[in-house]
Protein backbone atom coordinates (compact mmCIF):
# COMPACT_ATOMS: atom_id res chain seq x y z
CA UNK A 1 0.00 0.00 0.00
CA UNK A 2 2.86 2.39 0.76
CA UNK A 3 3.95 2.25 -2.89
CA UNK A 4 0.51 3.19 -4.19
CA UNK A 5 -0.72 6.74 -4.84
CA UNK A 6 -2.48 8.47 -1.95
CA UNK A 7 -6.18 7.74 -1.85
CA UNK A 8 -9.01 6.11 0.04
CA UNK A 9 -8.84 2.52 1.22
CA UNK A 10 -10.99 -0.17 2.71
CA UNK A 11 -10.08 -3.54 4.14
CA UNK A 12 -12.35 -6.56 3.94
CA UNK A 13 -12.27 -10.32 3.98
CA UNK A 14 -13.88 -13.14 2.11
CA UNK A 15 -16.26 -15.77 3.40
CA UNK A 16 -16.61 -19.09 1.61
CA UNK A 17 -13.57 -18.32 -0.53
CA UNK A 18 -15.00 -15.53 -2.65
CA UNK A 19 -17.97 -14.02 -0.83
CA UNK A 20 -17.54 -10.37 0.17
CA UNK A 21 -20.42 -9.17 2.32
CA UNK A 22 -21.45 -5.52 2.28
CA UNK A 23 -19.33 -4.71 -0.76
CA UNK A 24 -21.68 -1.84 -1.68
CA UNK A 25 -21.05 -0.32 1.77
CA UNK A 26 -17.30 -0.52 1.14
CA UNK A 27 -17.76 1.16 -2.26
CA UNK A 28 -19.79 3.96 -0.66
CA UNK A 29 -17.13 4.50 1.99
CA UNK A 30 -14.36 4.60 -0.64
CA UNK A 31 -16.31 7.32 -2.48
CA UNK A 32 -17.02 9.26 0.73
CA UNK A 33 -13.39 9.04 1.87
CA UNK A 34 -12.16 10.17 -1.54
CA UNK A 35 -14.55 13.13 -1.47
CA UNK A 36 -13.37 14.10 2.03
CA UNK A 37 -9.82 14.12 0.63
CA UNK A 38 -10.92 16.65 -1.99
CA UNK A 39 -11.16 14.16 -4.87
CA UNK A 40 -14.84 13.37 -5.38
CA UNK A 41 -15.32 10.44 -7.74
CA UNK A 42 -17.72 7.62 -8.46
CA UNK A 43 -16.52 4.03 -8.24
CA UNK A 44 -18.35 1.52 -10.41
CA UNK A 45 -19.32 -1.39 -8.09
CA UNK A 46 -19.37 -3.77 -11.05
CA UNK A 47 -15.79 -2.81 -11.93
CA UNK A 48 -14.72 -3.59 -8.37
CA UNK A 49 -16.58 -6.94 -8.33
CA UNK A 50 -14.94 -8.01 -11.59
CA UNK A 51 -11.48 -6.96 -10.35
CA UNK A 52 -11.90 -8.74 -7.01
CA UNK A 53 -13.17 -11.92 -8.68
CA UNK A 54 -10.10 -11.97 -10.95
CA UNK A 55 -7.70 -11.40 -8.04
CA UNK A 56 -9.35 -14.07 -5.90
CA UNK A 57 -9.23 -16.59 -8.77
CA UNK A 58 -5.53 -15.85 -9.25
CA UNK A 59 -4.54 -16.16 -5.58
CA UNK A 60 -6.77 -19.14 -4.67
CA UNK A 61 -6.54 -18.60 -0.91
CA UNK A 62 -9.17 -20.55 1.07
CA UNK A 63 -10.09 -17.16 2.62
CA UNK A 64 -8.56 -13.79 1.81
CA UNK A 65 -7.93 -10.41 3.39
CA UNK A 66 -8.23 -7.66 0.79
CA UNK A 67 -7.25 -4.01 0.82
CA UNK A 68 -8.84 -1.91 -1.91
CA UNK A 69 -7.27 1.46 -2.65
CA UNK A 70 -9.17 4.05 -4.70
CA UNK A 71 -7.00 6.86 -6.04
CA UNK A 72 -9.36 8.25 -8.68
CA UNK A 73 -9.50 7.15 -11.37
CA UNK A 74 -7.21 4.25 -10.40
CA UNK A 75 -8.30 1.23 -8.40
CA UNK A 76 -5.90 -1.22 -6.70
CA UNK A 77 -6.52 -4.44 -4.79
CA UNK A 78 -3.97 -6.26 -2.66
CA UNK A 79 -4.76 -9.73 -1.39
CA UNK A 80 -3.22 -11.99 1.21
CA UNK A 81 -4.35 -15.18 2.89
CA UNK A 82 -6.75 -14.43 5.74
CA UNK A 83 -5.29 -15.38 9.11
CA UNK A 84 -7.93 -15.48 11.85
CA UNK A 85 -7.00 -14.20 15.28
CA UNK A 86 -6.10 -16.89 17.80
CA UNK A 87 -9.17 -18.38 19.48
CA UNK A 88 -7.80 -17.51 22.93
CA UNK A 89 -8.18 -13.78 22.16
CA UNK A 90 -11.92 -14.31 21.79
CA UNK A 91 -12.03 -16.29 25.01
CA UNK A 92 -9.60 -14.29 27.18
CA UNK A 93 -9.63 -10.87 25.53
CA UNK A 94 -6.89 -8.88 23.84
CA UNK A 95 -4.35 -6.58 25.46
CA UNK A 96 -4.53 -2.97 24.27
CA UNK A 97 -2.66 0.27 24.91
CA UNK A 98 -3.33 3.82 23.82
CA UNK A 99 -1.24 5.28 21.01
CA UNK A 100 -0.57 8.96 20.22
CA UNK A 101 -2.22 8.97 16.78
CA UNK A 102 -5.24 10.70 15.28
CA UNK A 103 -6.84 10.54 11.89
CA UNK A 104 -6.66 13.88 10.09
CA UNK A 105 -10.33 13.50 9.11
CA UNK A 106 -12.16 11.02 11.31
CA UNK A 107 -14.52 9.79 8.59
CA UNK A 108 -11.91 9.35 5.86
CA UNK A 109 -9.98 6.13 5.37
CA UNK A 110 -6.93 7.88 3.96
CA UNK A 111 -3.94 5.80 2.86
CA UNK A 112 -1.64 8.43 4.36
CA UNK A 113 -2.75 7.14 7.80
CA UNK A 114 -1.48 3.63 7.03
CA UNK A 115 2.24 4.25 7.51
CA UNK A 116 1.62 5.90 10.90
CA UNK A 117 -0.65 3.03 11.93
CA UNK A 118 1.91 0.43 10.81
CA UNK A 119 4.62 2.25 12.77
CA UNK A 120 2.38 2.27 15.84
CA UNK A 121 1.77 -1.47 15.47
CA UNK A 122 5.50 -2.16 15.26
CA UNK A 123 6.02 -0.11 18.46
CA UNK A 124 3.41 -1.97 20.53
CA UNK A 125 4.87 -3.72 23.55
CA UNK A 126 5.19 -7.52 23.36
CA UNK A 127 1.87 -9.27 24.00
CA UNK A 128 -0.21 -6.18 23.12
CA UNK A 129 -2.60 -6.76 20.22
CA UNK A 130 -4.13 -3.36 19.46
CA UNK A 131 -3.42 0.33 19.76
CA UNK A 132 -6.31 2.58 20.76
CA UNK A 133 -6.78 6.15 19.57
CA UNK A 134 -7.98 8.78 22.03
CA UNK A 135 -9.71 12.09 21.50
CA UNK A 136 -8.21 15.32 22.82
CA UNK A 137 -10.51 14.94 25.83
CA UNK A 138 -9.20 11.43 26.56
CA UNK A 139 -12.27 9.67 25.16
CA UNK A 140 -11.70 6.27 23.59
CA UNK A 141 -12.36 6.61 19.85
CA UNK A 142 -11.27 3.50 17.93
CA UNK A 143 -8.47 1.02 17.43
CA UNK A 144 -5.74 1.17 14.79
CA UNK A 145 -7.63 -1.51 12.87
CA UNK A 146 -10.74 -2.09 14.94
CA UNK A 147 -13.93 -0.52 16.17
CA UNK A 148 -14.36 0.02 19.90
CA UNK A 149 -17.57 -0.74 21.79
CA UNK A 150 -18.31 -0.83 25.49
CA UNK A 151 -21.31 -2.01 27.43
CA UNK A 152 -21.96 0.42 30.26
CA UNK A 153 -25.00 0.11 32.50
CA UNK A 154 -26.41 -2.42 30.02
CA UNK A 155 -26.12 -0.01 27.05
CA UNK A 156 -23.84 -0.54 24.05
CA UNK A 157 -21.73 2.58 23.57
CA UNK A 158 -19.32 3.73 20.89
CA UNK A 159 -17.93 7.07 19.75
CA UNK A 160 -20.21 8.68 17.18
CA UNK A 161 -18.61 11.80 15.74
CA UNK A 162 -14.84 11.33 16.04
CA UNK A 163 -14.37 7.68 15.09
CA UNK A 164 -14.37 6.10 11.67
CA UNK A 165 -17.77 4.64 10.86
CA UNK A 166 -16.62 1.23 9.69
CA UNK A 167 -18.70 -1.33 7.84
CA UNK A 168 -18.37 -3.82 10.70
CA UNK A 169 -19.26 -1.07 13.18
CA UNK A 170 -22.44 -0.35 11.23
CA UNK A 171 -23.39 -4.03 11.24
CA UNK A 172 -22.86 -4.30 15.01
CA UNK A 173 -25.00 -1.21 15.61
CA UNK A 174 -27.71 -2.55 13.28
CA UNK A 175 -27.79 -5.87 15.13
Amino acid sequence: SAALPAGAYTTLRTYGGDGVPFLDDHVRRLEESSALQGRPAVLDPRRLRVALAAVLRATRHPESRIRVTFAPPELFASVEAFEPLPERLYEEGASCVTVPLRREKAQSKDTRFLSSAQGAYRALPPGVHEGLLLGEDGALLEGLSSNVFAVMDGVLRTEEARALHGTTRGLVLEL
